[in-house]
């Protein structure tokens, strides 16, 4: 399984997700969690700078551009999505790992 949140890291000392990470385990497009960032972003950034990491994607050997979120930015992203039950067993297991 993978990681969810990272421990400690360089945005002020917060433990963070990244928007790769939350796509690939709910089984959903990056391209459709990075749009709702992007669409949102303002939302977003009342809860802190919203990052990004170059990193290699899971499936392919190209790089993709994950925005880095913390645990609030996280949180509201899940409002932000479709309650699928997917999508509430994956919070529920982010919660239990910030």
């Amino acid at each position: 399984m993978v990681q969810l949140v990272n421990l400690p890291n360089n945005v002020n000392g917060e433990p963070t997700t990244d928007s790769y990470i939350i796509a690939e385990s709910l089984k959903r497009k990056h391209s459709n969690v990075t749009r709702l960032i992007k669409n949102h972003q303002k939302d977003f950034e009342d809860f802190g700078k919203v990052g990004f990491e170059i990193k290699p994607s899971f499936r392919s050997k190209q790089n993709i551009k994950a925005y880095i979120l913390n645990e609030d930015q996280a949180m509201l992203l899940f409002t932000i999505m479709s309650n699928s039950p997917e999508i509430i067993r994956f919070k529920k297991q982010l919660i239990r790992n910030f």
